[in-house]
């Protein structure tokens, strides 16, 4: 817990051994837009989700990671009375850890004022557990290869145009894809075309990397709940869609006996919401 008896110039920060510990890149995140999905699958579950206001003292971290100065600019923004940052509340657990939201909670502790919080009635493990397993989450693990080779690292996630990906950015993204899915002896290769398609003008909107990350974790999801949809149509040729985002992923699967290994190789993408093809569909 940590305790200010004043406003200070210098964001604070709790340190790690007074949080869960969790590295902020293994934190399950679900989009905004999403939040409500999730909150209406615990429901169905039986499990109680309140809303409340709290002091923001009494609550603790679970990542043990900080961005202060995206803090400092919450902090300036609560100053400034925007209803985005003071009206959105936070996920905590029903043993009082913060779950989603961190840096406005933190943003909150700084400015000695209580916070709104969407209270999940299950120990901060069990939550834990519960967003990974939704379907439109994420961790920025997958994201790290998308972004290591840019100092800007965000803006292209934000990018209003369709810039085009390079050869490069997309090699040090599939050797992370194919890092997550070597224990299943599965490879991925990108290919050019690939790349090229990443960034055409009839994609309305545009192809983001963050949405072909979001796309390949679930796959994997897929796969670490027992799924084989892969090595089912080894040997030919398939489409993986993205129901939420309409992307279309035709690829090439080939099986290496030898190695019991696939190899699937990304030809194209395109977002079509009724994207007509003879080969099968693996939805994800």
């Amino acid at each position: 817990m940590i305790r200010f008896s004043q406003l200070r110039e210098k964001i604070e920060a709790p340190s790690k051994e007074h949080t869960l510990g969790v590295a902020r890149r293994d934190m399950p995140q679900i989009d905004k837009e999403h939040m409500p999905s999730f909150i209406r699958a615990l429901k169905k579950q039986g499990i109680n989700v309140s809303h409340k206001t709290m002091d923001s003292h009494r609550l603790t971290a679970t990542q043990g990671q900080f961005n202060k100065s995206k803090v400092q600019d919450i902090v300036d923004s609560i100053k400034a009375g925007k209803a985005d940052t003071l009206n959105n509340p936070i996920i905590t657990s029903g043993d009082g850890f913060v779950l989603d939201g961190h840096h406005r909670w933190l943003a909150h502790v700084n400015l000695n004022m209580a916070i709104d919080c969407c209270v999940i009635d299950k120990p901060a493990t069990e939550v834990l557990q519960l967003m990974h397993d939704h379907p439109e989450s994420y961790t920025e693990k997958l994201y790290d290869a998308v972004l290591v080779m840019y100092h800007q690292k965000y803006e292209l996630f934000e990018a209003e145009t369709c810039p085009l990906i390079s050869a490069e950015y997309l090699k040090e993204f599939e050797k992370f894809v194919d890092r997550m899915f070597s224990k299943f002896k599965i490879d991925f290769d990108f290919t050019k075309h690939f790349r090229e398609r990443i960034a055409h003008e009839r994609n309305n909107p545009c192809i983001t990397m963050k949405e072909i990350a979001a796309m390949i974790q679930k796959l994997y999801k897929e796969r670490v709940a027992g799924g084989n949809s892969l090595k089912k149509y080894k040997d030919s040729e398939a489409v993986i869609k993205d129901m939420q985002s309409d992307l279309n992923m035709p690829v090439a699967i080939e099986y290496n006996a030898a190695d019991d290994e696939l190899r699937v190789a990304a030809k194209t993408i395109m977002r079509k919401k009724n994207f007509s093809t003879p080969n099968p569909i693996i939805k994800v």
